[in-house]
């Protein structure tokens, strides 16, 4: 599976919004892989699901947590176009 940066062919160019994938559904894989294959298949940010190790809404007070988390998104070049805490409200409730 090749991961080169390009323009995927879902991406119009007249169209100059960002593509971003939700992470959600790749809860099962690390933050960072799920971003390093995000950026290889063309996405502009992540919708980061709060679950996982994707973002740990427990842990936003710990020096350094959220830092680390925008650290992984600068390497890969992505953004965060929302944070999805549904899934964790979820679990909460049931």
């Amino acid at each position: 599976m090749s991961t080169t940066s390009r323009s995927p062919p879902w991406k119009e160019p007249d169209l100059p919004r960002p593509y971003t994938l939700f992470t959600g559904q790749c809860a099962d894989l690390p933050f960072e892989e799920v971003a390093r294959l995000a950026s290889g298949w063309g996405y502009d940010g992540l919708e980061i699901a709060v679950s996982g190790d994707h973002l740990d809404a427990w842990r936003w007070d710990e020096p350094g947590y959220v830092d680390s988390k925008i650290a992984v998104l600068d390497k890969y070049n992505l953004k965060v176009s929302a944070i999805y805490g549904d899934l964790a409200c979820r679990s909460i409730s049931h």
